[in-house]
């Protein structure tokens, strides 16, 4: 932690330094050319829930605009923050990525599409594949907040907030129809993405429809040694082929193709906006996903005490989202320059199916969640007030089932139980917030800013199973029920100083929360071999504060520099822990003797880090950008200090882009990681060890390029080289390599 502090204090005086010459030298006057775009000056809706200039926002916020998106060539939304922003994803398998923001991860960091929650009750603390299930073919933007945000969203947005933001159809003065169609192909998977979308338009109505299907086959690792570790990791040596009668294990001949990770899936969006009057619309909005059977690749690689594969099946049934939302906004009304009200209803699906290499019998826990919610905001602007206030709540409910199979003859009953990985009686969670945000224009270079929350959240689950259910307290009167009411607040107070209208320096302090839900506090869950995550009815939220400065500054010619450093101190944080169930520290289950865990509030927690973005413009149209970013992590456990589980290496991106006309465009860019050992990760938390190498994630830079080029008005051309030089390795965490080198390619036509 001194080391860290040092480099901030380094990095803060150079900075500092580099900004107070550039003022001195007359760069920073209002005469300097406003030829190029204004970041300070951009919209944003990811710190506020409305639009505002992120001059006036405190937070680091990060915008992936349409092209950005589109000519990333990214197979899916987190492939595009990972390309794109420099954001640490960890991967399970091919069909997944689970985002982490400042060192927090899954529950912690706050997923929303066209401003609803996709965070639900069964969010896990572990490693989440939800996100893609949004459609990166639709997507107007990703705006990406980093740092506590629970002001404005409530629990979980401890890391930060990624807001997925859906194409929006525009009304035209005459009848409009439009078509769009797009074909992507991927080397490296034999992937296939198709997309269509039919938009039409008159004064009072517009509708945009969307359909994607996308095929992936077994993801191919890089097959070149990676210079940083020295030999191969990851191979897939050997597989399971499942017969009419039995398992037979096989050996790979292309070891580098990762057998059994290959999957498909299907988007759909439909989105009607209409204008009651000149100052009201409407806007209906429907989403759709779904998959094929996901494999759960890292598990299938998984040995079993003799050395052999322990599974022959493991994977994710169909991952269903279905989400159906009315939004109702007007201008000037009731006293208020903007109103909002939404309501939207959401039907998601998850299941797990497991069966062990040699077993008849194939066990199925599925999850059914429902979510019915609303959020209504208001802005009210007068002399240098802005006052941002709101409402919003939700219900939420899973129903868990288990059941088990016999995959050669369905009629041979299972003679045993298979536990649910939820209780399997009721389990629901309610919540209900208010929230306001103010800020005060001091001056024209000073601004203050302030806001809270204070809502009550409350759980029930009922257990039909008690086998993995630990003793109650003394005093709890049902010991098959867990019921907990929890009153909760968040605040935040920051200060912006805008030295003039190409620099802003901005400090806060704010806190967030997050509320444990049914996956926290009534799971049981083998997270890894021999290790049984059991119940803990007593948890309490865990709290964040954090401490944040920052600097954007621009000069002449376009260039700009951009700062932050942050320290967030969690207390009551969860973690996961050694335990006993009726007295013992060990129990059978489904046939292995398991170590018993399970989730804890750890004392406290710390977590500091930095992020440096640059931009400076080249000749002969051309772009120079850079991301840097580190953080730390520690947990103060019982007796000891230990890593913090989910703090990624150091992560760069350097870009060239070249735009000579509006037509064509090329980028060219490196993305490096640095190194995480074995010390330096938690070995029972999420960290992944026994899916790293020996000393842990080695260091891996890959190297890689993109072309974009609108051949008429109505095509346009694309082609990406991915990993150039077919590296093998593995992002943090992860239990399946990335991909090797990649060619893709991309058609699109506009009717």
């Amino acid at each position: 932690m001194v080391k860290l502090r040092i480099l901030y204090l380094s990095l803060f005086i150079c900075i500092y330094s580099s900004l107070e010459a550039q003022e001195y030298m007359g760069l920073n006057k209002l005469d300097v050319d406003t030829s190029y775009y204004n970041p300070l000056e951009e919209v944003v809706v990811s710190a506020y829930r409305t639009a505002e200039s992120k001059r006036n926002i405190t937070q680091e916020i990060s915008v992936i605009r349409s092209k950005e998106i589109q000519n990333s060539m990214s197979r899916t939304t987190v492939d595009v923050l990972s390309s794109q922003n420099s954001i640490a994803i960890q991967k399970s398998q091919q069909g997944g990525g689970s985002i982490i923001l400042r060192g927090m991860e899954a529950s912690r960091v706050l997923l929303v599409v066209d401003g609803i929650r996709m965070n639900n009750l069964i969010y896990r603390s572990g490693h989440l594949q939800n996100a893609i299930t949004v459609d990166p073919n639709v997507l107007e933007r990703i705006e990406v907040s980093f740092g506590p945000t629970s002001n404005a969203y409530g629990s979980d947005a401890l890391g930060g907030v990624v807001h997925f933001i859906t194409e929006t159809p525009d009304f035209s003065e005459k009848n409009n129809y439009s078509c769009k169609l797009k074909t992507q192909y991927s080397s490296v998977n034999n992937g296939w993405i198709r997309n269509i979308k039919l938009s039409y338009s008159t004064k009072k109505l517009a509708s945009l429809t969307s359909f994607t299907e996308s095929t992936f086959g077994d993801l191919k690792s890089g097959r070149r040694v990676n210079p940083f570790y020295g030999s191969t990791h990851g191979d897939r040596e050997r597989y399971v082929q499942v017969g009419m009668y039995r398992d037979t294990i096989l050996e790979n001949e292309k070891p580098w193709v990762q057998i059994g990770s290959g999957y498909s899936q299907v988007d759909f969006l439909q989105k009607f906006v209409y204008q009651i009057k000149k100052n009201i619309k409407s806007t209906f909005n429907i989403q759709y996903s779904n998959s094929s059977d996901v494999p759960r690749y890292d598990r299938l690689t998984d040995k079993n005490s003799s050395g052999l594969l322990k599974y022959s099946s493991w994977y994710y049934g169909p991952q269903k989202r279905l989400v159906g939302s009315y939004q109702w906004e007007a201008l000037r009304v009731f006293g208020f320059d903007g109103i909002r009200f939404s309501v939207y209803h959401q039907n998601l699906q998850e299941s797990r199916m497991t069966r062990k290499f040699g077993s008849d019998f194939l066990k199925s826990r599925v999850e059914d969640v429902v979510v019915d919610g609303f959020t209504s905001d208001a802005t009210k602007r007068w002399g240098k007030n802005v006052l941002r206030t709101g409402l919003d709540g939700s219900f939420q409910s899973v129903k868990s089932t288990a059941t088990s199979v016999n995959v050669y003859d369905p009629s041979v009953p299972f003679l045993g139980l298979v536990n649910t990985r939820y209780p399997g009686d009721k389990n629901v969670m309610t919540n209900l917030a208010a929230f306001a945000t103010h800020v005060n224009n001091i001056s024209e270079k000073l601004k203050i800013s302030e806001g809270f929350r204070l809502g009550t959240t409350s759980l029930f689950s009922k257990f039909t199973d008690m086998r993995f259910f630990p003793d109650p307290p003394p005093g709890v009167f049902s010991p098959s029920e867990i019921y907990q009411r929890t009153p909760v607040a968040s605040g935040s107070i920051g200060v912006i100083y805008n030295r003039s209208r190409r620099s802003k320096f901005s400090s806060s302090l704010s806190t967030a929360y997050r509320v444990p839900n049914v996956d926290d506090l009534a799971k049981v869950f083998d997270s890894s071999p021999g290790m049984l995550i059991i119940p803990n009815p007593n948890l309490r939220p865990e709290q964040a504060f954090t401490a944040e400065i920052g600097n954007v500054q621009l000069f002449r010619g376009g260039h700009s520099l951009e700062w932050n450093l942050y320290s967030t101190s969690l207390s009551d944080a969860l973690v996961v822990m050694p335990a006993t169930l009726r007295g013992s520290d060990s129990v059978l289950f489904e046939g292995v003797n398991s170590a018993v865990y399970r989730q804890s509030n750890a004392r406290k927690a710390q977590i500091a880090g930095y992020s440096v973005r640059c931009l400076i413009h080249l000749p002969f149209a051309l772009k120079l950008k850079g991301h840097f970013q580190g953080v730390m992590g520690s947990v103060k456990m019982p007796f000891r200090t230990s890593p913090l589980d989910h703090i990624p290496p150091t992560i760069s991106r350097i870009n060239l882009q070249w735009n000579p006309s509006k037509s064509l465009s090329a980028n060219f860019y490196m993305v490096y990681n640095g190194s995480k050992t074995i010390e330096n990760c938690m070995l029972n938390g999420e960290d992944n060890v026994r899916y790293a190498t020996p000393m842990g994630t080695p260091k891996w830079i890959t190297w890689n390029a993109t072309f974009s080029f609108d051949i008429t008005d109505q095509w346009n051309f694309q082609v990406g080289f991915l990993n150039i030089l077919d590296t093998q390795y593995r992002t943090f965490a992860s239990g399946i390599n990335a991909p090797g080198r990649n060619i893709t390619t991309s058609i699109k036509y506009s009717i």
